[in-house]
């Protein structure tokens, strides 16, 4: 083994997360100012710095199907996708920044994609479980009027409950249908199972596996 990064990894758990994008692996960890992102060449693809004002990075995930990523922080959420810009006379993929959410009310602690159904999971001193609009999950670059509507449509809040504990741990099983979540001193994992439609034929799709 051989180290292959040289910047301090955050120790918040959840800062850490592996994909598949178009045949290639990618690892995302977060730093104390920013964003690293690492193909499976050992190569630092990009570094995203933190967006302004924001210091303290709680959470990351990516969804596996379209390899959006999902950033936290205490009282908001950041969303990048991957786009193909040209860079230097070749084309790279960067993932670009397409949605900002607020949460002033709550904390987040964790975050985590139900992928298979579109879906993030926002745990903290709250359950949430959130839909997003399609361009995001798409998994193409955005044309500039798909950047716009996007940015005019705020995802859906489907389903929220009060946790007695703030949830600090919190995991998706691959097919999207369960997720477990614990607080930090309850001992006491629980187990939630999501609804769905039952004409979702794209949970069964093998293309969408994780």
């Amino acid at each position: 083994a051989s180290q292959v990064v040289a910047a301090r990894a955050s120790a918040v758990d959840g800062c850490f997360t592996s994909t598949v994008h178009c045949g290639y692996s990618y690892l995302a960890y977060t730093t104390k100012r920013s964003i690293v992102i690492v193909s499976e060449y050992s190569k630092t693809e990009q570094l995203i710095p933190f967006p302004f004002g924001e210091t303290e990075v709680r959470s990351i995930a990516w969804n596996s199907v379209t390899s959006a990523l999902s950033v936290a922080f205490p009282n908001s959420v950041y969303h990048y996708i991957p786009e193909i810009i040209s860079e230097q006379e070749t084309t790279v993929r960067r993932w670009q920044q397409v949605k900002y959410m607020r949460f002033p009310d709550i904390e987040i602690r964790q975050l985590a994609w139900l992928s298979r159904l579109g879906q993030l999971l926002i745990c903290g001193s709250t359950i949430e479980i959130w839909k997003f609009p399609f361009n995001l999950l798409s998994g193409h670059s955005l044309t500039a009027k798909e950047r716009a509507d996007l940015a005019e449509e705020f995802p859906e809040l489907l389903w929220k409950t009060e946790s007695t504990n703030p949830v600090y741990y919190c995991a998706v099983s691959p097919d999207s249908r369960y997720f477990v979540t614990a607080g930090r001193c309850d001992r006491l994992p629980k187990l939630w199972f999501t609804f769905y439609e039952e004409s979702d034929d794209s949970l069964d799709d093998p293309a969408n596996d994780p």
